[in-house]
């Protein structure tokens, strides 16, 4: 409507080194269909593909900064649809930590014909409760903190 603006506000993005550090685990959903009979660096460029989508720097991989933790494919006859990747951001601020007090988040990553991925976080915090709780009782056993 003519006459009518709306107000909006334009927050400076932060620079990778800006950003705050603090140590979370991060759940990467992926899809195997995307993954099948890839090279391994694949899963790499997933875990950079979330780093430049949280605004930090996708280097940090390289400087094990992260550990990382790549869920095995399954036996073809198991269907499987989907897999994941557990990544301790940030892992040597923390020394065998509880678990149940480290920020978690989910997101998914989608991998285009292209080879280019899209990471988005699961907006609904319900369901992304849900979801951690139910993978915290395989991952805090299976994927010790930064080990």
């Amino acid at each position: 409507m003519p006459g009518k603006f709306e107000a909006t506000t334009f927050l400076p993005v932060p620079s990778p080194d800006e950003i705050e550090k603090h140590p979370k685990r991060i759940i990467l959903r992926l899809r195997v269909n995307e993954f099948v009979s890839c090279s391994p660096i694949e899963f790499d460029r997933a875990i950079m593909a979330y780093l430049d989508s949280a605004g930090r720097r996708p280097n940090e991989l390289a400087e094990r900064l992260h550990q990382s933790h790549i869920e095995p494919f399954q036996a073809p006859e198991m269907n499987q649809k989907s897999f994941h990747i557990v990544l301790d951001l940030d892992k040597d601020m923390l020394k065998d930590p509880d678990l149940g007090t480290v920020e978690h988040e989910v997101h998914r990553v989608r991998r285009a014909e292209d080879g280019s991925f899209t990471v988005n976080r699961i907006r609904n915090m319900d369901e992304e409760k849900n979801f951690i709780r139910k993978m915290r009782y395989f991952t805090d056993f299976l994927y010790p903190w930064a080990k």
